[in-house]
């Protein structure tokens, strides 16, 4: 039976705060998959339906599916995804039971390998690169390549007070901390308070993430191209990748932040420059646009037999590490767990190259400091042994004047 809910009381799907935006945009996308079949006009003669009625419904709209997929016009792992968004809704308001789901489950057609599980080679990136027209295009490809972001952290706070220099001792360039999903007003600082305070629960949804040298220097260059040239003051609460389109504008000297489908639109448009092809299924891509960056990074990490597991999924943006339990390592720890990666995230050839070298010189002053230490060491250690042995000849020298002394004052008596 439907329960007795007013329609000012009907809770849509917009309505549902648990959800993220993006996903609501999915979940109103698999909705009217199910209009464009059934005829429902909304979600509010979807909630109405009885339940009898829309258990036929949502029947029949899975077999009108199979036949898709058998056709191959839709992947069958799309299939699970419309019928979790109509449950979710239907949960919403009360209607958990409207439907029996495992009947719906049972006849689900079987999955297949997912497309766009290619990860952009760093050969890949660094031809966008090299097709970029703008410092923007440039510093936020860097980013995604960087931090193996999802592409939907530019869809909330990511503001110039959330970025913090961290300094490699031997690198000519420093990297950044970036405080990713954070609240507006929040700041690196308080992060770091409520993290060694042991203030972190479950509920805190900001990450660190960092920028290799490389990535940090195109950023820098991006945002002294938006002083100097865009004549924008960059404040605190400035976006560190704005919006430069005619709604870009804020207020005088202050531009909106740029959103996720602005990075993907851009994404295209440098994809579109290059001689680089994807191989398409259905409607996906091999290599997937924006996850494509995500993908190379995770492979980066999970390769390095040295990488700390837990620590890497927390650079993932991943609340809980391998052994299910929840994290809260510092803004440092993570940031040595980077810097392990730093040679491979590099882009650049000619980069990574003189990574090498520096590294390479790194290793060769500590060497030669250690033998300059070792060497201070064993000069001290025979200055010791040359006072000892002085000090010896000089007792046995007492001794020696002692027992004569004796010796003569007894031959007196």
């Amino acid at each position: 039976m439907v329960k007795q809910v007013t329609s000012s009381k009907w809770k849509k799907i917009e309505d549902i705060d648990s959800l993220a935006d993006t996903t609501k945009d999915t979940y109103h996308s698999y909705m009217n998959s199910l209009y464009q079949y059934s005829g429902i006009k909304d979600e509010i003669e979807f909630l109405k339906i009885p339940d009898k009625k829309l258990q036929e419904i949502l029947e029949g709209f899975l077999d009108h599916l199979k036949k898709r997929v058998k056709n191959d016009e839709i992947s069958p792992n799309t299939v699970p995804k419309l019928f979790k968004a109509y449950k979710v809704l239907l949960d919403a308001n009360y209607r958990e039971h409207a439907v029996s789901w495992k009947p719906i489950a049972l006849q689900y057609p079987k999955k297949e390998k997912r497309s766009g599980y290619k990860p952009w080679t760093t050969e890949q990136i660094d031809t966008f690169l090299q097709y970029t027209n703008t410092a923007r295009e440039k510093a936020a490809i860097h980013f995604q390549a960087s931090t193996g972001c999802r592409v939907g952290v530019h869809n909330d706070p990511l503001l110039i007070k959330h970025m913090v220099k961290m300094e490699i001792p031997g690198y000519d360039y420093h990297c950044y901390a970036i405080l990713i999903y954070a609240e507006a007003d929040e700041t690196v600082e308080e992060k770091d308070q409520r993290i060694t305070s042991g203030e972190i629960d479950e509920n805190d949804y900001s990450f660190f993430v960092f920028l290799t040298p490389e990535a940090s220097q195109a950023l820098d260059e991006y945002h002294e191209f938006r002083r100097t040239k865009k004549m924008e003051t960059l404040t605190s609460d400035s976006p560190i990748f704005a919006s430069f389109n005619s709604h870009g504008l804020k207020d005088k000297g202050r531009y909106y932040q740029m959103s996720g489908n602005a990075f993907r639109h851009m994404m295209e448009d440098v994809l579109a420059r290059t001689s680089i092809t994807r191989i398409k299924k259905r409607n996906r891509y091999d290599t997937m646009l924006d996850h494509g960056f995500r993908k190379r990074f995770n492979t980066i990490f999970k390769l390095d037999d040295n990488s700390n597991g837990n620590l890497v999924e927390k650079l993932m943006q991943h609340k809980k590490g391998l052994d299910g339990a929840y994290l809260t390592p510092t803004r440092e720890e993570c940031f040595v767990e980077f810097k392990k990666a730093i040679y491979q995230l590099t882009i650049n050839p000619k980069e990574r190259q003189r990574q090498i070298i520096k590294d390479k010189e790194n290793e060769i002053n500590e060497l030669n400091q250690e033998r300059n230490e070792n060497e201070q060491l064993r000069a001290m250690l025979e200055q010791e042994q040359k006072a000892r042995i002085a000090s010896e000849q000089e007792t046995k020298q007492t001794l020696a004047k002692l027992r004569e002394e004796i010796l003569e004052n007894y031959s007196k008596k």
